[in-house]
């Protein structure tokens, strides 16, 4: 199997971006299912870490879309980068994921795409930090607002099929 090394990743990055954007909805799949894999077929997935600002707004669009297959994608490319960039690259997406779940006035769609994203970051990084916020997921799970409460159980759904 052949690596991608940094100059290669200059050229793949624009056409992931411009696939992750797509109004095709099996472009847009493909594409993230190959930015999920691009962390274990780069040479050092720290070479990743300077296109982040590329690719993140790419995923959370595709995160939040209508088709279910496409969301499922994006959440499992953002687990793979999560892990292969470590956990101190993977706090500012779990901030950001946590705001939409405690977001009272979003969509259905951009709730469990929050949930699933969440789900696939947690699992990727292991049962220990698995043991560290399940404690918070299962408290805002019984949470009085009824959104709030939907959006950390489908957490709860998604962590059930992200732990392999």
């Amino acid at each position: 199997m052949h690596k991608i090394d940094a100059p290669s990743l200059s050229l793949l990055v624009p056409l992931l971006d411009s696939g992750l954007m797509m109004h095709d909805n099996q472009s847009k799949q493909m594409a993230a299912q190959l930015m999920g894999n691009i962390c274990s077929l780069t040479s050092d997935p720290s070479d990743l870490l300077p296109y982040m600002s590329i690719l993140m707004p790419a995923i959370k669009n595709s995160l939040f879309d209508s088709v279910p297959e496409i969301r499922a994608s994006a959440a499992k490319a953002m687990g793979s980068l999560a892990k292969g960039l470590g956990i101190e690259n993977s706090l500012e997406m779990l901030g950001w994921l946590r705001e939409f779940l405690n977001n009272k006035s979003i969509q259905s769609n951009e709730r469990l795409g929050s949930a699933q994203g969440f789900a696939e970051i947690i699992s990727a990084h292991g049962v220990q930090y698995f043991e560290v916020n399940v404690e918070e997921v299962v408290i805002r799970a019984a949470d009085a607002d009824g959104d709030i409460r939907e959006a950390y159980r489908s957490v709860l759904l998604f962590l059930a099929n992200s732990f392999d």
